[in-house]
């Protein structure tokens, strides 16, 4: 992440636990999960404590401006310099301005949303784009000041951009950046955190370090980082999700086992013997038995062990 990018986050951050702070919301394990942050950087601390003096000087000063407004309205200043004794007020009536070229516009214009086990969901974004999350998906949005960045933290979105050559759309990942001005794609996280991008109309560009790829129709890059075509049937099988179904045909069983995980907030680990073979078919996303009783019923061979509450382990019968 570069250093602006890094400035950014950590201004997010603080002036998102300000508010949390300032609103009564915290829990003990939310304050212990705020001095942690506290101490895992000094900049966290010190960007913080800016926030916090902004609230506490915008809560102190807004009688204070309502009075110099009243006093100033009908004798205007004339000149260079202010009458002694409104500066201190100007300087008060400064850290309101700060705070609503800062703060208002980071509340109203940035979110944090996410959808939880078996849940899907559409989410408007301020400029006319769309985007629909996957189960166990989380993305922050920032359209502050003409920006259309999006950060997928965890799971699966599809996107449909509106057209905007002048404010490029941008989706961050943990590992690459995906660009656009307008188009529609699917962007999915694996478990190691890098990227599946895959271009459905229009046209993006995909950065991550020293590697750069620019996408067409109908193209993806992989997890691994390998720019393939797609056929039009495989387009569809990436996109099924959307209609709360998976495709099994071209996935491994390792792969099918990680999809239904994912969807459900469940562990599902597969046995190194049997991790490769191939299914076919396709399933209801939130039918995780169904699935369970495809591989046993079926002539694969296979069994599902349940460790615990929420753990299973596909293995040989």
């Amino acid at each position: 992440m570069n250093p602006s990018s890094l400035s950014e986050r950590i201004d997010e951050q603080a002036a998102r636990w300000t508010s949390r702070l300032d609103g009564g919301e915290l829990t003990p394990a939310d304050r212990l999960a705020l001095h942690s942050w506290l101490d895992e950087d000094p900049a966290h601390r010190a960007a913080f404590e800016h926030y916090q003096l902004i609230c506490d000087d915008t809560a102190e000063s807004l009688p204070v401006l309502a009075q110099v407004s009243a006093l100033a309205r009908p004798a205007p200043v004339t000149g260079s310099r202010l009458p002694r004794w409104l500066l201190p007020a100007a300087g008060l009536a400064a850290a309101i301005a700060v705070a609503f070229v800062w703060v208002v516009p980071y509340y109203r214009d940035t979110q944090q949303v996410a959808t939880v086990a078996a849940q899907r969901s559409t989410l408007s974004l301020p400029d006319g784009s769309r985007a629909e999350m996957n189960a166990q998906t989380r993305l922050h949005t920032d359209f502050r000041h003409g920006r259309r960045h999006v950060r997928l933290e965890k799971g699966e979105a599809w996107f449909s951009v509106a057209k905007d050559p002048a404010h490029p759309f941008i989706v961050e990942t943990p590992a690459g950046t995906v660009r656009v001005t307008g188009t529609q794609f699917n962007v999915r996280l694996a478990a190691t955190g890098r990227p599946e991008v895959t271009l459905l109309e229009g046209g993006v560009s995909y950065e991550h370090e020293d590697f750069h790829a620019r996408l067409s129709p109908g193209q993806q890059i992989s997890a691994a980082g390998e720019l393939r075509q797609l056929s039009a049937a495989e387009q569809e099988n990436v996109l099924a999700w959307r209609q709360g179904r998976i495709v099994l045909n071209g996935l491994t069983l390792a792969e099918a086992a990680a999809r239904f995980a994912e969807f459900h907030g469940q562990t599902v680990t597969v046995v190194p013997e049997v991790a490769a073979r191939e299914l076919g078919g396709s399933l209801a996303l939130d039918d995780l038995q169904g699935f369970f009783d495809l591989l046993s019923a079926g002539p694969l061979g296979l069994r599902v062990v349940r460790r615990g509450e929420g753990y299973f382990t596909i293995v040989s019968r």
